[in-house]
């Protein structure tokens, strides 16, 4: 169990920084490199930008979140380190941009990587879908050369 207090601090902390750059976007602080610009972008979309809103989109962000949960939950049980951390990760991530929602109307993204706005939530996210991705086909792989 201690293993998972301190996955779930690192998560805590990501989710942290994450709030603590939105609450900087929102008050206007912009800031160009060569590999990324920071500011504030309002996404009224969902993932990848696709205009997905109102009634639909609650009832299926619910049913997502509700499988993460059972996922999430089976993992623990399991005594499963990498899938409680992704799992965890998805969830927190999930419920940062959540409450941009709630709060702004929007997902406040802060990071322009030439070609996406994103935020750390995003990322969050997106590294934890791959990671669970890439065991499930590494694992998949493994059983077949077995």
């Amino acid at each position: 169990m201690k293993k998972f207090f301190w996955l779930n601090t690192v998560i805590l902390a990501f989710f942290i920084f994450d709030r603590t750059l939105k609450e900087i976007a929102l008050r206007g602080f912009v800031s160009k490199t060569a590999f990324f610009k920071f500011f504030y972008f309002p996404n009224i979309n969902i993932a990848l930008s696709i205009p997905l809103r109102g009634f639909l989109f609650y009832f299926l962000l619910i049913i997502i979140i509700f499988i993460i949960i059972i996922k999430l939950n089976q993992a623990y049980e399991k005594g499963k380190t990498f899938e409680v951390f992704s799992w965890t990760a998805i969830l927190v991530g999930a419920f940062s941009n959540l409450l941009d929602r709630f709060k702004y109307g929007a997902v406040i993204d802060y990071l322009d990587f030439f070609f996406v706005v994103i935020n750390i939530a995003d990322i969050m996210i997106f590294s934890a879908v791959t990671l669970l991705l890439y065991q499930l086909v590494l694992s998949r792989f493994l059983a077949k050369k077995s």
